[in-house]
């Protein structure tokens, strides 16, 4: 127990300490954060490089201070010591390289050096990637500036729309993550964009963007003073005076407006110890605001954003040659030609100093050791990606080669069935066809062996009949007999009941259909005359039978064609004997 009990203690002391040396770094990783922003670089290097020695075996602290490195040379504009710390990030990648967080750093400063070297488009694109590592990292601070990096390469390609785009989510991000200082960074691109958009188009919804932007801007430094530091401060003031002094003087009160934010701006920024870049275009905005108020003496501002630039450690001979090109224009514009060639010969001066073959072999080998780094980078992509399209091509013929035999066997069993199912149906339709065939003999063989005994039964009642009168002729009253059978109807009435009920017995419908289709016209000597001609007795068969003339059965036939509303092309016997056809 005890021995467990020592073992427990060691534990909660080494987790302590780890607890205890991770707030440490903190602590130091905040304070070198504050001195890169008051510019204070070699003190910040100096502990960045102590805490990277201290923290070799400690993947995310080590990865946290190479961005702290990052951070510290690109505020120097160091760009072959932003190149170099790229180097860092690409070797430790290959120690940890699943991790998100360090490969949204590497593409993070990859697109910051692409765009140092004007390469918007690339910035771009090696922001959009840093920006889904950061996503995957579920890191906030990288997320942000990625964003941020796409919405400052987007101003310089002059892409305003998509800056302003990505400037707001930066912009929406910080204020969640209360960073004060990325706050200011997305609203100092939008007030560049804003800024750019009223310069095109003068119109007051522009100019109240740009407003309610600088609204923003004053609010943000002046409640966040201790968090944003005096030279982030300063900035906001410098961007508030520009618009005002340069952007739009004529707005009302302006120069009021513009003088006040100069005072700020001088406030703030003369305590620093690096001022040379602030101070500068203080004094430039000065000069704009006293020469429109035609105060002789400001030309003094000049000189001494030119005083500034030279006792600043960091020299900056573009800015140098700028301030001198602003005095030679002001000493040409009052015609002192003398005093303003001075100054263009001091403008060609640090323009050779910033255009000089060192520091054009300088840029000129830090973009090709970038170019290299990059060419390296995507041969070893290419590669991997030649490497994925064979394997994704012998996939794809195991792929096609199984399609091709699962849809031949498919084939064959849909074909099979489809056979059988055919051969089903031929069979069905045969035994089908023979039995409505032998159904419809037998029933037409019924019916002419049913009109056959009719006409038998009719043969048979007229010899019956002829019997009678032969057996009437040889009586006594013979001649009253045989007027009887002329003129008496009784038997003729026998005859057609007959007829009827033996029609009705194999056709019980016929009498009925007749009657009905020619309105109860039809005589009981017509339905006896349609009988004959449905059991298909000709004209002479029916007269003979009915002991009457051809010419009276073509007549009734007639008559009847009329009762019965037939067509004149259609023929009364195949109407009556196709019945019940028909």
């Amino acid at each position: 127990m005890a021995f467990r009990f020592c073992l427990f203690i060691l534990y909660l002391t080494l987790n302590l300490n780890g607890y205890t040396q991770t707030v440490s770094n903190q602590k130091i990783r905040a304070e070198i954060s504050d001195e890169i922003s008051n510019e204070e670089f070699d003190s910040a290097y100096t502990k960045i490089t102590n805490l990277i020695n201290a923290n070799q075996s400690n993947e995310d602290e080590l990865i946290e201070l190479l961005g702290l490195k990052y951070i510290l040379f690109t505020n120097k504009e160091e760009l072959h010591n932003v190149i170099a710390v790229h180097t860092e990030f690409v070797d430790l990648e290959k120690t940890y390289p699943k991790n998100h967080t360090l490969k949204s750093y590497k593409h993070l400063i990859k697109a910051y050096i692409e765009s140092s070297l004007s390469h918007y488009k690339e910035a771009v694109e090696e922001a959009q990637l840093a920006l889904l590592s950061g996503e995957k990292a579920k890191n906030s601070k990288l997320i942000n500036q990625a964003n941020l990096q796409i919405a400052q390469s987007y101003v310089q390609t002059g892409n305003t729309g998509q800056a302003i785009k990505y400037a707001n989510k930066v912009y929406k991000g910080q204020i969640k993550d209360k960073d004060y200082i990325g706050q200011l960074g997305a609203l100092l691109v939008l007030n560049s964009c804003k800024v750019q958009l009223y310069l095109e188009d003068k119109t007051e919804s522009n100019e109240k963007r740009i407003l309610a932007n600088l609204s923003l801007l004053n609010d943000l430094a002046v409640n966040n003073k201790e968090d944003l530091g005096a030279y982030n401060e300063t900035s906001v003031y410098i961007n508030v005076a520009n618009f005002y002094i340069s952007v739009n003087p004529d707005y009302p009160d302006a120069k009021k407006l513009g003088t006040q934010a100069l005072d700020k701006a001088f406030a703030t920024a003369r305590p620093m110890k690096v001022n040379d870049y602030l101070l500068a275009h203080i004094y430039n905005l000065e000069y704009q605001l006293r020469n429109s108020n035609k105060d002789p003496k400001a030309i003094q501002s000049l000189f001494k954003g030119i005083q500034a630039l030279k006792s600043s450690a960091l020299v900056n001979n573009y800015m140098l040659a700028y301030q001198n090109l602003k005095i030679a224009e002001h000493y040409e514009g009052i015609e002192n030609y003398k005093t303003a060639n001075k100054y263009l010969r001091e403008v060609q001066h640090y323009s050779d100093l910033a255009n000089s073959n060192d520091q054009k072999e300088s840029l000129l080998n830090n973009e090709i050791y970038f170019q290299s780094q990059r060419s390296e980078a995507e041969k070893k992509l290419l590669d991997e990606k030649i490497d994925l399209l064979n394997k994704q091509k012998i996939l794809s013929f195991i792929i096609l080669f199984f399609s091709i035999a699962f849809g031949y066997v498919t084939y064959l069993y849909v074909r099979k069935k489809r056979d059988e199912a055919v051969i089903a149906k031929i069979i069905a339709e045969s035994e089908l066809v023979n039995t409505h065939g032998q159904l419809k003999s037998i029933k037409k063989e019924k019916i002419k062996l049913e009109k056959l005994a009719l006409i038998d039964k009719l043969n048979l009642d007229k010899k019956t009949e002829v019997l009678n009168q032969i057996s009437s002729k040889n009586s006594d009253n013979f001649e009253s007999n045989v007027k009887k059978i002329i003129k008496t109807s009784d038997e003729n009435d026998k005859e057609i009941f007959l007829m009827k009920s033996t029609l009705k017995e194999i056709h019980p419908d016929f009498i009925d259909f007749l009657m009905e289709r020619s309105n109860n016209t039809l005589t009981e000597i017509d339905l006896k005359y349609c009988s004959y001609i449905h059991l298909r007795f000709n004209t002479v068969s029916i007269a003979s039978i009915l002991n009457v003339e051809t010419k009276s059965v073509r007549m009734a036939k007639y008559r009847i064609k009329q009762k019965l509303k037939l067509d004149k092309d259609l023929d009364l016997n195949k109407f009556l004997q196709n019945y019940p056809q028909e």
